[in-house]
């Protein structure tokens, strides 16, 4: 699959047009793309799944809002606001026949002492919460590894506690983090 993010050049149509034109079948929606869904009403996600379908493409997975997502404390809104945005993702891919969506453990900053029991075991019940809601959806949620080496730390505590989450792989984020070894 293709994420769309990286094929700028032209409208959602013509780039939709041209990656089936190379040969993909499956595409992939970005952060911005979900947001766009997210905030816009559920007649946007039907011109979507009318797009994929004229085209005979499939949504392989829908990118979560990731930049200030709050899942690791409860602190009021914040939390509140990122779980709901997430069950939306999820809706939405449901609506799109994605899937999965990809889901950031925490923002663009690692939080401070995000390796605390008690901030691990908040985030593991977070997204316990996700994938069991992912399930009734169909929809599977896949945890990205982020900034390294904290988050490969993590996850393989989230792994090992969370039954059904699967794992997104993002080669950039590694490579950044030289964790790749």
């Amino acid at each position: 699959s293709i994420t769309m993010r990286y094929s700028t050049a032209g409208s959602i149509d013509e780039r939709m047009d041209a990656v089936k034109k190379v040969g993909f079948n499956y595409i992939n929606l970005n952060t911005g793309s979900c947001m766009a869904l997210i905030e816009s009403g559920p007649d946007d996600t039907k011109k979507m799944k009318k797009r994929l379908k004229d085209r005979d493409l499939k949504l392989d997975w829908l990118h979560a809002p990731h930049v200030y997502p709050v899942l690791f404390e409860k602190n009021g809104e914040e939390f509140a606001v990122s779980m709901a945005a997430f069950r939306t993702a999820i809706y939405i891919a449901s609506e799109l026949e994605a899937g999965s969506i990809i889901v950031h453990p925490f923002g663009n900053q690692i939080p401070d002492n995000m390796l605390a029991k008690e901030k691990t075991e908040f985030l593991q019940n977070a997204l316990s919460v996700l994938v069991e809601y992912g399930k009734q959806y169909g929809v599977h949620i896949a945890l990205e590894n982020v900034f390294e080496p904290v988050s490969m730390q993590l996850l393989d505590t989230l792994f090992e506690q969370i039954e059904g989450l699967r794992f997104c792989l993002d080669l950039g984020h590694a490579n950044v983090g030289k964790s790749l070894n």
